[in-house]
C-alpha cells in the first residue's frame, strides 16, 4: 500500500487542514445552496452531514488550534477538546451524536463521543492512542486504536471497546457504522490492504477491482459500502452491493475516490477529469455525474464529502480560495 492510502486514516490527527473560504452561488440556478456557518474565520473543514442537515467538522482558532464543532438546528456548537490544542469531529449521526478525535492535556490522542453537551472518552485497545471516525444512532462508534502491538479497527458499544482484528495482516481501520452495527473499513491482508465489512462478529474481505488495495469509506443501512480500489493503472470509486464490487469509473481521468453513500445507494466523492482537473461527483442509477453540471454554482466543486438521504451534500468549492457548502436537491 502506498503512503497516500496508509496514512490517510492512521495519521489523520496530525494533518494540517488547508485554507477554506470565499465562494458564492450563481444567480438563476435551480438548486439552492448555503455556505456552512462555522465558528472559525478562515480555516474550517466540514466532514459529514446527517438527515437533519446538521454537519460536523473542525475549525482553526486564533491560536492556531484545531477545534471540533457540530451544527444543530442551524447553529454552531463548539466542542471542547480533551485539554490539548487539537480536536476534530469526523461523523454526526441522525440522532445528533458526534464522534471525533482530540488531543489530551498530556499530548495523547483519543477518540471521543459527544452527546447532549457532554464528551465521553472512548479509550484505547491497550495502546497509547485511538481515533473515532464513525458513529450510528445508537451511539456505537468505530475507528482505530493501538493495541500495544499494532493499530487495529475497533467497535465501541455499550461502554466496551472491541478489537475487530485484521484480514491476516498487521493493521486495520474502521471508517463507518450503520444502525445495525455493520462496520466498513480496510485491513492489511499481508499482501495489500482490502476493504471489509464487519458483521455478526466476522470481518469479511470485499476484495478489489483487480489491484492489490481497496478501502471502504462508508456504509448505509442496507449494508451497501462505498470506497476506492486499485483499478486500471489508477484508483476507482466502487459500490459494493449484494456481494459484488462495482467499478464506478471516473469523469474521464485515471482516479476517482468515493467518500460517502446515502440510504438510496447514491455515492459521492471526487474524480479526475480527462484534463487532470479534480471535480466532485455524484453517482446514482448507474451514472457518474460531474457535480459542477448539476449544482449550478459560480465556483468549481472539487470534492463532495458527504450526502444524506435528502440529497443534501457537503462539498468543497474552489474559486481561487475554498469554502464548504451545503447544496440541496441535487439531481
Amino acid at each position: 500500500m502506498t503512503a497516500t492510502w496508509r496514512y490517510f486514516d492512521f495519521f489523520l490527527i496530525f494533518f494540517f487542514i488547508f485554507l477554506i473560504h470565499g465562494c458564492s452561488k450563481g444567480s438563476g440556478d435551480k438548486n439552492s445552496s448555503n455556505a456552512i456557518s462555522t465558528p472559525g474565520s478562515t480555516h474550517d473543514h466540514v466532514t459529514s452531514i446527517n438527515n437533519a442537515g446538521d454537519v460536523s467538522g473542525w475549525y482553526t482558532d486564533d491560536d492556531g488550534c484545531n477545534k471540533p464543532f457540530i451544527t444543530s438546528a442551524g447553529l454552531s456548537v463548539n466542542i471542547d477538546t480533551l485539554g490539548g490544542c487539537y480536536g476534530e469531529v469526523n461523523s454526526i449521526s441522525d440522532a445528533g451524536l458526534a464522534a471525533g478525535t482530540s488531543e489530551s492535556s498530556n499530548g495523547s490522542y483519543y477518540g471521543f463521543i459527544y452527546s447532549n453537551g457532554a464528551t465521553s472518552i472512548i479509550g484505547t485497545l491497550g495502546g497509547s492512542f485511538s481515533a473515532a471516525l464513525g458513529i450510528n444512532e445508537q451511539g456505537e462508534a468505530v475507528g482505530y486504536s493501538h493495541n500495544g502491538k499494532a493499530v487495529h479497527a475497533y467497535l465501541y458499544s455499550k461502554g466496551s471497546i472491541i478489537d475487530l482484528g485484521t484480514l491476516g495482516g498487521q493493521e486495520s481501520s474502521a471508517k463507518a457504522i450503520n444502525k445495525y452495527g455493520q462496520v466498513a473499513g480496510y485491513s492489511d491482508t499481508g499482501s495489500g490492504y482490502h476493504a471489509f465489512i464487519y458483521s455478526n462478529g466476522a470481518m469479511n474481505d470485499l476484495g478489489t477491482l483487480g489491484g492489490s488495495n481497496s478501502h471502504a469509506a462508508a456504509i448505509n443501512d442496507a449494508g451497501e459500502a462505498a470506497g476506492t480500489s486499485d483499478a486500471d493503472g489508477g484508483q476507482h470509486a466502487f459500490l459494493y452491493s449484494n456481494g459484488l464490487m462495482k467499478d464506478l469509473g471516473t469523469l474521464g481521468g485515471t482516479h476517482s475516490y468515493a467518500n460517502d453513500i446515502n440510504g438510496f445507494g447514491t455515492v459521492v466523492g471526487w474524480s479526475l477529469t480527462s484534463d487532470g482537473t479534480q471535480h466532485g461527483f455524484i453517482y446514482s442509477d448507474g451514472i457518474m455525474k460531474d457535480i459542477n453540471d448539476t449544482a449550478g454554482l459560480s465556483c468549481e466543486v472539487i470534492e463532495v464529502w458527504s450526502i444524506n438521504d435528502n440529497n443534501q451534500i457537503v462539498c468543497l468549492c474552489k474559486d481561487g480560495e475554498e469554502e464548504s457548502f451545503i447544496i440541496t436537491d441535487i439531481d
